[in-house]
């Protein structure tokens, strides 16, 4: 089964796929072995003001997934450090630390976008993140995220 914001952006910016057999969503997601966590699916704007807007709405979000395993996933359209960064320049730095998350362990590509382009008009960067919470890692702590080939995408799917 899958989800789309495309009613909202015609670009389809975020999907969500899952195994209905193994997944239920009833606000927060609930596994078949009746685990349960909250979940954000995010898109940050490229426009910096945008995505001090979706930062604030995060630190909300902490505030009532205080106590309980919280995941976010998505595209946060910044680097955190110059390592995410295949230019390793302009590193912008991501309000994580006020939500006390951070990424959970990850496989496959390294950088999660790119420009398709080639020779020194390349660009890649890390951008999307599985980021989780303390209670995410107290319970999930093995868990982990891979990131998939682009395909015709600019943007790694990820797989958690």
């Amino acid at each position: 089964m899958y989800i789309s914001n495309h009613n909202h952006s015609l670009l389809g910016r975020i999907w969500i796929c899952w195994d209905s057999s193994m997944v239920q969503f009833f606000g927060k997601v609930q596994l078949n072995d009746n685990f349960e966590f909250f979940t954000s699916f995010i898109y940050a704007d490229c426009d910096a003001k945008q995505r001090r807007s979706r930062w604030k709405s995060l630190i909300r979000q902490a505030s009532i997934t205080k106590g309980f395993p919280w995941l976010i996933l998505g595209d946060f359209n910044v680097t955190s450090k110059a390592r995410e960064h295949s230019r390793r320049s302009s590193v912008s730095k991501v309000l994580i630390n006020s939500i006390e998350v951070e990424d959970i362990r990850s496989m496959g590509f390294n950088y999660t976008w790119n420009n398709k382009r080639a020779g020194s008009e390349a660009v890649a960067k890390t951008l999307d993140r599985v980021i989780g919470n303390w209670d995410w890692f107290n319970k999930y702590g093995d868990s982990h995220c891979t990131y998939l080939s682009p395909g015709i995408s600019d943007h790694c799917p990820s797989v958690v």
